[in-house]
């Protein structure tokens, strides 16, 4: 039980309900923010840019969509560790993120040097 208690909690985001999500300053009102038990932000912009990105650690990447299922208040990853593609190989489009991040807000640059910022109490 309890294997299954720790294998879950590495693949599984809660949802946080309070974030706000910006693009260039631009409210994405549909956007979804997970965190995980290890400190991991997972980022679904959805409509606008669609794209997902997973905060780990220092890195921004990007995972394959088709590796996420959403449901309301969770996401699950199908593997374990979910794999992303740091945007700052040549695969991802050599971005340099400039990442800033603190307890209560992240922000990073995307490709097309578009800002993306979320907030959350």
């Amino acid at each position: 039980m309890v294997g299954l208690v720790i294998a879950f909690s590495q693949l599984a985001w809660l949802r946080v309900w309070r974030a706000r999500v910006l693009a260039d300053g631009v409210a994405m009102h549909s956007a979804r923010v997970y965190k995980n038990r290890t400190g991991e932000v997972l980022i679904d912009l959805k409509g606008g840019l669609s794209t997902l990105f997973v905060v780990r650690g220092s890195t921004v990447g990007i995972p394959n969509i088709s590796s996420i299922v959403e449901f309301s208040p969770f996401a699950f990853a199908k593997q374990r560790p979910l794999r992303v593609v740091d945007v700052r190989t040549d695969k991802a489009g050599s971005i340099d993120p400039q990442l800033s991040n603190s307890a209560e807000r992240l922000s990073f640059f995307v490709e097309g040097g578009k800002t993306i910022q979320v907030y959350w109490k």
